[in-house]
């Protein structure tokens, strides 16, 4: 079911078929082109929403990303740039920690 709903809001975003490419929530430096629809590779796409997440996206015929994270992750991403949140405080060139995603916080997920 989540995996439709987020189907239906990335088709919304960038009507009618969905974007091109999304950057993950999970690793801003990684990038996706899809399928982001479990009609046309379910398998793909759960790999898609489940280990990636889409966060920006291109629509075709859009000059700008469109913004398709889900409201409660915005909540906590927007309080820091995009991809850099450091264990909850914002990164800044004192700062000798390692770059923290959501990958990190979730390893079983992510074998690389």
């Amino acid at each position: 079911m989540l995996i439709k709903f987020r189907t239906w809001e990335l088709r919304s975003l960038c009507p009618p078929s969905g974007p091109t490419a999304c950057t993950c929530i999970h690793d801003p430096k990684q990038n996706i082109t899809g399928p982001f629809d479990d009609s046309v590779d379910s398998f793909q796409a759960l790999y898609n929403f489940v280990l990636c997440n889409p966060g920006f996206c291109e629509c075709p015929g859009k000059r700008e990303m469109v913004d398709a994270r889900p409201p409660p992750l915005k909540a906590v991403l927007d309080v820091c740039p995009n991809g850099r949140i450091k264990r909850c405080l914002c990164e800044n060139k004192k700062d000798k920690l390692k770059e923290c995603y959501f990958k990190h916080l979730f390893p079983a997920l992510h074998r690389n």
